[in-house]
């Protein structure tokens, strides 16, 4: 069985307030071997993993550097996800809409529900792959490790995997989680954060430039409040019948915002 590889990070503002991202990248062995030798070498001078927010506001790390010198290390780290082809993809849910909706909410459902939605993209992903023919290609999932969340997201990927309504799922080979020392990670919180970026300044500041070199390998989907609303009334963000069929039903959802090569603003 070929095997796809799926590498997932997540992004927000530090109270958790405006969006919560998961964003990560899509390839083969193949293609994250050479990422990983390419990031490496980029990176070797670091006594730390590459964090896109450090680099981008120069702290941790990155407080004694100058700007141009974070600036010059983004451009290339872009530079290598976009010569690898890797695919990018980003699922962006607005907090403060999501509470709203969902007022029973606890603290990190946003990023679940980014994370379920997240998933069965991937398994389409795998669709369009193997043409649909089950078996073909596989997919294995991994995520950042955390205390807070790790336990939670694979229970959600158990749970895709083993649903019976959503044959796609068969097609989730594993679920690891990993810590930031792995150079796909880094590369995947570099894609977490362009989405997160993305979402909040989507008509406020121009399409950020990693977003301009990458557009045709990326795809970002920010989900509306009619869009929550409508998954609400069809039961809830944890109704996998409702996330995998989405679209299917004889009421045509409301729309989730979707961003893919030139429907980026690239002004």
């Amino acid at each position: 069985m070929a095997i796809l590889h799926a590498y997932f990070d997540d992004s927000g503002d530090d109270k958790r307030e405006r969006c919560m991202a998961v964003g990560g990248l899509i390839g083969s062995d193949a293609q994250f071997t050479a990422l990983d030798s390419l990031w490496s070498s980029a990176t070797t001078n670091l006594s730390e993993p590459f964090r896109s927010t450090e680099c981008e506001t120069q702290q941790g790390q990155f407080s004694s550097w100058d700007k141009g010198a974070c600036d010059d290390l983004m451009k290339r780290l872009v530079g290598i996800i976009q010569q690898i082809e890797v695919v990018g993809f980003g699922s962006i849910v607005p907090v403060m809409d999501y509470r709203s909706v969902f007022s029973d909410a606890h603290e990190y459902d946003p990023h679940f529900l980014a994370l379920r939605h997240a998933l069965i993209n991937v398994a389409c992903v795998g669709a369009v792959s193997r043409g649909d023919t089950l078996g073909t290609i596989g997919i294995r999932i991994c995520c950042e490790d955390s205390t807070t969340t790790s336990n939670r997201e694979k229970k959600i990927y158990d749970e895709l995997k083993d649903f019976a309504g959503w044959r796609w799922g068969k097609a989730f080979v594993g679920f690891s989680t990993a810590s930031k020392e792995l150079m796909a990670l880094q590369a995947a919180d570099l894609i977490a954060r362009e989405a997160y970026k993305h979402a909040v300044n989507r008509g406020v500041r121009p399409t950020r430039k990693p977003v301009k070199v990458l557009h045709q390998l990326l795809s970002f989907h920010l989900w509306t409040r009619p869009a929550l609303e409508y998954l609400r009334d069809a039961g809830g963000p944890s109704s996998l019948e409702a996330l995998t069929g989405w679209g299917q039903s004889a009421i045509k959802p409301p729309q989730i915002l979707r961003f893919s090569g030139t429907t980026f603003d690239l002004a």
